[in-house]
C-alpha cells in the first residue's frame, strides 16, 4: 500500500503523487472502500481517484536512480519486442505499455526504432 507523498506510476497517466487515502461519499460506492487520491505530475491541477485494491490499472513505485541506472546498463542485452503477426502488432504494443514493465517497454522502443530504420531504408 502506498502512502501520501509517495510518487508512483499509475497506468498510462505516468508519474502521480499520492495526495491522500480516503473514502468517497458517493451513492453506489461502499462507504468503507478506500481510494487513493492521485495528482498527476504533468497535470497538477487534476485529481485521479482509484481504489487502493485496483487490479485493472498497473500501479508501481517510481524507479530509484539506482534501478534506472541498472536498466540503462541492461539495454544492450534486452531483445526487441517481436510480433509475429502484423494484425496483432497494435494490441501487443498496447499490452506492453499498459503492463508497465520497464524492460518490456525498452523492448518495445527497440522494436519501434528498428522498424522505423527499416522503413526509412526502404524509402
Amino acid at each position: 500500500m502506498f502512502q501520501p507523498g509517495d510518487r508512483i506510476i499509475y497506468g498510462t497517466n505516468g508519474v502521480c503523487e499520492v495526495v491522500e487515502i480516503t473514502t468517497l461519499n458517493m451513492s453506489g460506492v461502499p462507504a468503507d472502500k478506500k481510494y487513493y487520491v492521485l495528482r498527476p505530475w504533468y497535470h497538477p491541477e487534476h485529481k485521479v481517484f482509484t481504489p487502493i485494491d485496483n487490479q485493472k490499472v498497473v500501479m508501481r513505485p517510481v524507479m530509484t536512480r539506482k534501478e534506472a541506472l541498472k536498466l540503462i546498463e541492461e539495454i544492450p542485452q534486452i531483445p526487441q519486442l517481436i510480433v509475429e503477426y502484423e494484425r496483432m502488432r497494435e494490441d501487443c504494443y498496447k499490452q506492453a505499455i499498459r503492463g508497465g514493465d520497464c524492460r518490456t517497454i525498452v523492448a518495445l522502443i527497440k522494436a519501434l526504432y528498428l522498424r522505423s530504420r527499416e522503413r526509412e531504408s526502404q524509402g
